[in-house]
């Protein structure tokens, strides 16, 4: 062989084992969850109120998991004076839902609930390394360096927290990483107790001896931050705190830091936001609690998350539907629907007529059908044309009736699927 055809030989043969091996990946069947839970919550105003707006998480799009589809449970004892919602957008894709009540009579308590469905990609965490060296985290960018920062909720510098993580980290000494973050929640889990009232920070969660979850997930992420090792609080469905840390060449895998689970596979929660700096330091040392929800504005009204009603098995996270698809199209329905969805957050509030989004509504709800259904091509096709109208809503400066246009595009998919119809977390 001439020395061109052997530089010849030697380019293709790697290209063509690349474009094998992406052909394989791409027919090896790749199967996805779609999974739904259903939110409750409580207010009882202390004195007759015309109007009040509670907020609420919902997904955020994550690496993993996208949000399909929302929408108020008809359940009969819940949102008898809810008369719509809309959305409150916090920073970026993440959004509070805000549930509208009217009517609502002194000392009554009111039950209000609305269902979430989000596509997860299944991921057990099964090749996570065995092992992983505390060095190979000595050059970090800056964004993951951020997570290695003390804050007000999430003291890792304090003494006794870097007592606690050396303590851990070094009292069987292997060096290995993955060790130390499995002893981590166990300590969190184990040796502080689940008990409440007190403040939720870090440092008073391990000096008190006892918290809930959420100062169980900023204890967790404390200590690894003491070690260098990046780590962040997930707020998940339904109202629970769990925690996150950095891998060198893998990625963020998460610890169940009340439970004790590492690493915990990530289909199981519902990530509704994930906390950086600035939220931590939202409440300032005499809280811990990373949350956004409750009721808008001044009320004299209480709140509360009900867990008896979450709790239920009916209500709590499960698998509502499987999606068997393969490496591309499943990557092709993740960027389609992460599209669709921040499209359904802008027309959400754009306080749009029924029949002036009757066209999207259509269209994102045969494509909901189809998901579940697990017809991917036929999803595939509603999300593309929920988009295209979705942008047309959008684009519009001042929305009149829906357009002539939009009104033959109407006719012809006429046979479109109808319309689907402060507190501490544990």
């Amino acid at each position: 062989m001439n020395k061109r055809k052997k530089a010849t030989f030697l380019l293709v043969v790697p290209v063509l084992f690349f474009v094998l091996a992406f052909c394989l990946q791409a027919e090896e069947q790749d199967s996805m969850w779609i999974t739904l839970i259903t939110q409750v919550y409580s207010v009882t105003p202390k004195e007759d109120t015309p109007e009040l707006n509670f907020l609420a998480y919902i997904p955020i799009i994550t690496e993993d998991s996208i949000p399909v589809c929302i929408r108020l449970s008809n359940e009969g004892k819940y949102n008898s004076q809810v008369i719509g919602f809309t959305f409150k957008t916090i920073r970026g894709d993440g959004n509070l839902i805000r549930i509208t009540l009217k009517g609502l009579k002194k000392n009554i308590k009111y039950y209000l609930a609305f269902e979430t469905y989000t596509l997860k990609k299944v991921d057990f965490c099964e090749d996570l390394p065995r092992f992983v060296s505390l060095s190979s985290y000595s050059s970090l960018g800056n964004e993951l360096r951020e997570y290695t920062q003390p804050s007000l909720t999430v003291q890792s510098s304090a003494a006794p927290i870097r007592a606690k993580a050396f303590e851990i980290f070094y009292g069987t000494w292997t060096g290995n990483v993955r060790e130390a973050l499995e002893k981590i929640v166990r300590f969190t889990a184990e040796k502080i107790e689940f008990k409440a009232p007190g403040d939720q920070t870090a440092l008073a969660s391990l000096n008190r001896g006892y918290a809930v979850c959420t100062g169980k997930a900023n204890l967790a992420v404390a200590l690894a931050r003491s070690l260098g090792i990046p780590a962040r609080i997930l707020a998940v469905l339904s109202s629970h705190f769990i925690c996150e840390f950095w891998t060198p060449d893998y990625g963020w895998v998460r610890g169940e830091s009340t439970q004790g689970i590492f690493p915990d596979p990530k289909h199981i929660w519902t990530v509704d936001w994930i906390a950086d700096i600035e939220d931590e330091n939202l409440f300032g040392p005499s809280h811990g609690v990373i949350a956004y929800l409750g009721i808008e504005g001044v009320s004299d009204a209480t709140w509360a998350p009900e867990y008896e009603e979450t709790n239920r098995p009916e209500h709590w996270i499960q698998k509502y539907a499987t999606v068997d698809g393969d490496f591309i199209t499943n990557k092709l329905l993740f960027s389609r629907g992460t599209d669709l969805w921040r499209l359904f957050c802008q027309i959400q509030n754009l306080e749009l007529e029924e029949d002036q989004r009757s066209l999207f509504d259509a269209y994102h709800d045969s494509y909901f059908q189809s998901l579940i259904e697990n017809d991917i091509q036929s999803s595939l096709i509603w999300a593309g044309l929920a988009v295209e109208e979705g942008i047309r809503l959008v684009g519009q400066k001042h929305v009149g009736g829906a357009s002539e246009s939009s009104r033959k595009r109407e006719v012809i998919h006429e046979k479109s699927r109808p319309l689907l119809r402060r507190s501490y977390l544990y």
